[in-house]
């Protein structure tokens, strides 16, 4: 199967398919945790643990927008 973007003669022409593997799960796993944890000692992010993985609280109830009368313009 041709896949690719680009559709030019080539002397070497890729035919496998997509999969994904090492180089992208490695980074994924390792590299970004890595990162985010020499950020956070750089630059003293404090609680960034639980704004990362914490839980998400969604607002009660939404407030009506106001009608023309209300508004100052």
């Amino acid at each position: 199967m041709d896949w690719a973007v680009f559709q030019t003669d080539a002397l070497f022409v890729d035919t496998s398919e997509p999969s994904v593997g090492i180089e992208m799960i490695l980074p994924v796993i390792i590299l970004y945790p890595m990162i985010i944890y020499i950020f956070s000692k750089k630059y003293k992010w404090s609680d960034w643990n639980k704004k990362l993985f914490g839980s998400i609280s969604i607002p009660g109830s939404l407030t009506a927008v106001p009608n023309s009368e209300e508004v100052d313009l």
